[in-house]
């Protein structure tokens, strides 16, 4: 079960020796206020979970909902409950939503004891349940098709606030979430309100999460192994108050994909999609107030002969993600995995950064102020690795706190102050 403190712990970094100082954690962040940032993590994680987490209304004009005969706590499946979404989907006239990205967040608030979820999904997606701010359970894994699966039984009377989160990524099928089902003396209370700030990521394998819980670079590409509550857009989304939309594809690139004998779409020819593979989803606009860029590393795939193309392509890329996104801040990365060593020859990083600093500087020139660089470092001996030499935990936890530097530094973000 993973408590506010554990989520704190996750955006400093996970250290088990810290000085708990009120209602925050002092810890050693590179090139960050260390005086302001851990108490505005721990700050900003009760404002983020209970903004996004808390349910709306007087409770006060809801005191005993509840009966009292709980051991007959059967799941009427008339007994639903009306729900709130954050990340891209598709809402059917039947109340139902499709939804294909990883991070993307169904969330219920009800005065009960029981509640399940029904929905159909392809067998390959794993799900997160966090129950009043807390993990409840860490892995929900359905069997595939359509079916009812129970979330929890037995919780105390009281207000409860439910969040079911994708963990996996779009190539792992589709989930269709017909309803949440309370027990037959539940009382369903109105969804929350979103947050305040809403951050978007686009993305592929590292902002997926692929393989970040691996245990070393030997393992393969696996549901089981990939968590978005574990990535660094995740943690540092949390640490801010914000939600994220995540549109993340492991091996897309900006003009070609890793694997493009098999996968010939790159992110930007699918960006714009609330279904990847479903033209008809096509989103025109977009709100947003931080928008991320995190693409480039597979353009330079040993695979890939001709790397020409990307500096074009990713300056094509950043003209649509501005004209979709209006008035958000944007923030190019240069990813961690980027080496001038590997692949021979191609100086791979140079090449991103460069492309990345002159299209900021061009924009900029322009009048568009609000274009910024961000390179993360790269992976270190002691971080380790996940499946297939990708991130480990410890280099997403890493991750975060360089965002959350830059997000403070550049006041990307209306980041609540520590008091």
């Amino acid at each position: 079960m993973l408590a506010l403190e554990e989520f704190a712990e996750l955006s400093c970094l996970g250290r088990r020796s810290r000085q708990k100082i009120d209602s925050g954690y002092l810890v050693n962040l590179d090139n960050i206020d260390i005086k302001t940032v851990c108490p505005l993590i721990a700050l900003t994680l009760v404002f983020s979970i209970l903004s996004i987490g808390g349910c709306v209304g007087d409770s006060s004009a809801r005191r005993g909902g509840i009966k009292a005969a709980h051991q007959e706590r059967a799941l009427d499946t008339k007994n639903r409950v009306e729900y709130s979404l954050s990340g891209r989907a598709v809402r059917g006239e039947d109340g139902s939503a499709t939804i294909v990205w990883s991070g993307s967040t169904a969330t219920i608030c009800f005065r009960g004891a029981d509640a399940s979820v029904d929905l159909t999904d392809s067998g390959q997606n794993q799900f997160a349940v966090l129950i009043d701010e807390k993990l409840r359970r860490e892995k929900l894994i359905p069997e595939g098709g359509r079916e009812k699966l129970e979330l929890v039984r037995g919780l105390e009377r009281g207000e409860h606030t439910i969040q079911l989160v994708r963990l996996t990524e779009a190539s792992f099928g589709q989930t269709q979430i017909h309803g949440f089902i309370l027990d037959q003396y539940a009382e369903a209370l109105p969804p929350p309100k979103s947050s305040v700030s809403k951050i978007v990521i686009y993305g592929d394998s590292i902002s997926a999460g692929y393989g970040v819980e691996g245990i070393d670079e030997k393992c393969g590409f696996s549901p089981e192994t990939e968590n978005y509550l574990l990535t660094y857009g995740a943690i540092a989304a949390r640490a801010a108050g914000a939600e994220v939309t995540n549109i993340s594809w492991s091996g897309k690139g900006v003009f070609t994909n890793r694997g493009s004998q098999t996968d010939t779409v790159p992110l930007p020819e699918l960006f714009n999609l609330a279904l990847p593979r479903d033209p008809s989803s096509k989103i025109e606009n977009e709100e947003a107030d931080l928008v991320l860029i995190n693409l480039g590393t597979n353009d330079f795939a040993p695979e890939v002969k001709d790397v020409t193309p990307f500096t074009e392509s990713y300056k094509t890329f950043v003209s649509k993600v501005r004209a979709m996104h209006l008035n958000a801040e944007i923030l190019l990365t240069v990813g961690p995995l980027l080496s001038d060593e590997w692949p021979e020859g191609k100086r791979a990083l140079s090449k991103v950064r460069k492309t990345l600093m002159a299209e900021m500087e061009v924009r900029k020139a322009s009048g568009d102020e609000k274009v910024h660089v961000l390179e993360f470092r790269r992976v270190q001996p002691n971080e380790g690795w996940g499946c297939d030499f990708h991130p480990s935990k410890k280099t997403h936890h890493r991750m975060a706190r360089e965002l959350l530097g830059k997000i403070q530094s550049e006041k990307l973000l209306p980041l609540p102050q520590s008091k």
